[in-house]
């Protein structure tokens, strides 16, 4: 069948008015794009589309909570990020509810408001998305630099979890951890007694990848 032959058969499955379901249809063909496609039978199109289908199947009882496994596996880069923004605005354009079961943590980190880590059948962690990534914030920074560097004048200062440069003709890298942010000024202050240019300054945001791990361990 095709994508709008699908949802009608689910609409009448579900008892819904025929005027009602027509107008929900015509408007989930447009929301997941799918005007070009709608009366190709869905087992001629790509996974991506299918993936559509099958939520805007969901949608079409207009429900308060989404249900969602892994809706973005296998999924090609453009599929995967246009499948993700529909899962987004069905969020927050139109007020759904998501439980998003997923292992892709960039997925997670992207679209998601609170995260539930499982393993081994039992909850691990239950956080907003913000606060758990601000209660494994360290302070990392990676400084893009044009000079050389001399590594254990930086590590004399006594007060760097972690220190490592790497140089080469042009530009040195210097990744380092340190107590606390202030001591980024007097790093900066060092590495300007050392002749070194300054091009760039990243502070690294913890990864939820790496949170993930480090919870399950």
């Amino acid at each position: 069948m095709s994508p709008v032959e699908n949802l009608n058969y689910f609409a009448n499955l579900r008892g819904i008015a025929s005027k009602t379901a027509k107008s929900r249809i015509e408007g989930l063909i447009a929301f997941f794009n799918l005007e070009s496609k709608a009366n190709e039978p869905v087992k001629l199109l790509s996974r991506g589309m299918q993936q559509k289908v099958a939520l805007a199947i969901a949608m079409v009882s207009d429900p308060k909570v989404l249900l969602l496994d892994e809706p973005t596996l296998g999924l090609d880069i453009e599929s995967y990020f246009a499948l993700k923004e529909k899962i987004r605005d069905l969020s927050r354009a139109r007020g759904k509810t998501i439980l998003l079961a997923t292992h892709q943590m960039n997925l997670v980190d992207d679209i998601s408001e609170e995260i539930v880590i499982i393993s081994d059948g039992r909850v691990v962690l239950k956080e907003r998305t913000e606060a758990l990534k601000r209660s494994f914030e360290v302070n990392r920074y990676v400084i893009q630099a044009r000079g050389k560097v001399n590594n254990e004048r930086l590590k004399g200062l006594g007060r760097f979890g972690c220190v490592s440069t790497s140089n080469n003709k042009a530009v040195a890298t210097i990744d380092l951890t340190l107590s606390n942010s202030h001591d980024l000024f007097d790093t900066l202050a060092l590495l300007k007694d050392m002749n070194i240019h300054i091009l760039s300054i990243n502070k690294e945001e913890p990864d939820l990848e790496d949170i993930f791990l480090r919870l399950i361990r």
